[in-house]
This record gives C-alpha cells, structure tokens and sequence, in this order.
C-alpha cells in the first residue's frame, strides 16, 4: 500500500512539473513610424506568420499609441505568448510599409531594434 501511495505522489509531482514548461516566447521591437493622417493602417502595427505573409490576416494588431514606450521618435512594443517560429512585423514609414523578420524562441524574449 506504500508503494501504491508513494507511486502516486511521484507521478503528481512529475505531472505538476510540466505545468510550468513554456511552450511560447515573446518578442519586443523598437522601431521609427511616421503616421499619416489621411492613412488610418499607419497607426498600427502588424504580426503576420512568416508563412503567411501577406495573404493571411495577421496573428496581432496593434495600436501605436498603446506602445510600452516612447524615445526619440522611436517607438517598442512588446508582443507575448507566441509560438515559437518566424513572423513578419509590418509598420509605416509615411505611405511605405516597412517589413521586418522576427523569429520566437521558447522561453525567452528578443529584442529586435529596425531600422529605417
């Protein structure tokens, strides 16, 4: 009966481990965005899949007046819960869509400073 209970504690245990295993990353991207006014799509922000791109919507969307930071001109953004893999970030320079690859390692969070 010992046996039973201890083998049950040992596989509790192991199995609460796992709860803890990430299986995403996150990313933060530093970049320059000139806004236009009469373009509504500059204000924002764009995730795609790599493989998706850019026929597919994108994976996140954001506001570029809700960015963590702002310095300079320049603007970060963070981006959590990933999956682990390649993306496209798109933002505007005035009318022209800038693009940049960002790749998402498990567990961890990349810092990615794009230049214009």
């Amino acid at each position: 009966m010992k046996l039973i209970s201890a083998l049950a504690i040992l596989i509790t245990l192991c199995a609460c481990s796992n709860e803890y295993d990430s299986t995403e990353g996150n990313v933060k991207v530093n970049f320059h965005p000139v806004l236009t006014q009469y373009k509504d799509a500059t204000y924002y922000w764009y995730l795609y899949t790599a493989d998706g791109y850019p026929t597919l919507p994108p994976v996140r969307k954001g506001y570029i007046g809700h960015a963590d930071s702002f310095s300079n001109g320049r603007v970060t953004v963070s981006i959590n819960d990933l999956r682990e893999g390649n993306y496209v970030f798109t933002y505007y320079l005035n009318d022209s869509l800038k693009t940049s690859s960002v790749g998402v390692s498990v567990g961890t969070t990349k810092t990615y400073v794009l230049k214009n």
